[in-house]
């Protein structure tokens, strides 16, 4: 699993030599791609246990809606890729909040996730 994760590291966030002149800056940025990872893979964890649980063979997360039984945490993400929110101001005072409403997928990953629908927004 550690090299999964260290392969995606520089795969999937292209991370390569960088040129930051001070060392410290340097592990600061590695140091927040390595809570990325961590963060991936939590979510993972988590969607495979509750999957498993609640007795969900696969959820349709590849393109054209496809079944996928071990999910990942870029298929898990990409799925909310079509997400707004948007704060519409008049003289500085909000009027009105426009929303994508979630898919029913995207409430199945939420479910799965153990985070409820009104807690996705924020804003609530």
């Amino acid at each position: 699993m550690l090299e999964k994760r260290h392969e995606q590291m520089k795969t999937e966030y292209s991370v390569r030599p960088v040129l930051f002149k001070n060392v410290e800056r340097i592990e600061a940025f590695l140091f927040m791609y390595f809570i990325a990872m961590i963060i991936q893979a939590l979510i993972e964890r988590d969607i495979r246990i509750n999957m498993e649980k609640r007795d969900v063979a696969s959820i349709p997360i590849y393109p054209e809606e496809r079944e996928c039984s071990y999910p990942t945490s870029y298929r898990i993400l990409s799925k909310f890729d079509n997400i707004v929110l948007n704060h519409v101001l008049i003289g500085g005072k909000e009027i009105k909040v426009i929303r994508t409403e979630l898919t029913e997928i995207q409430k199945q990953i939420l479910s799965l996730l153990d985070i409820p629908e009104d807690r996705f927004w924020l804003d609530q």
